[in-house]
């Protein structure tokens, strides 16, 4: 299966968009980072493996959205999109800053 991906940077985001044949019974999707930041720029708590020798670390992107009638949780909660997918198809990666070399693996 193949997933088509498009990021579009912005000022202050990345811009995500894919598509992908159907999934039966898919529920999300994870989204992986591949970052080399900039001096300056904070790390995530979801990093996954230690800096190659090209400086980047793998992250696993956080979500603030889990699933509906799900448990309550505290407002602000983030967790790994492992955990709490993206349930659709565009999102807005706001964990990137200016300089960040970064790119990105949909699952």
């Amino acid at each position: 299966m193949s997933i088509e991906l498009i990021v579009h940077p912005g000022v202050d985001s990345a811009l995500l968009a894919w598509r992908s044949p159907f999934i039966d019974q898919c529920r999300g999707f994870a989204l992986r980072r591949k970052i080399k930041r900039a001096p300056g720029s904070a790390h995530s708590p979801n990093t996954v493996a230690p800096a190659d020798s090209d400086g980047f670390v793998e992250e696993i992107v956080a979500s603030w959205v889990g699933f509906a009638g799900g448990p309550e949780v505290p407002e602000g909660t983030r967790k790994p999109t492992t955990e709490w997918p993206i349930q659709k198809y565009l999102w807005a990666d706001f964990a990137v800053n200016p300089g960040d070399v970064v790119g990105y693996r949909v699952q």
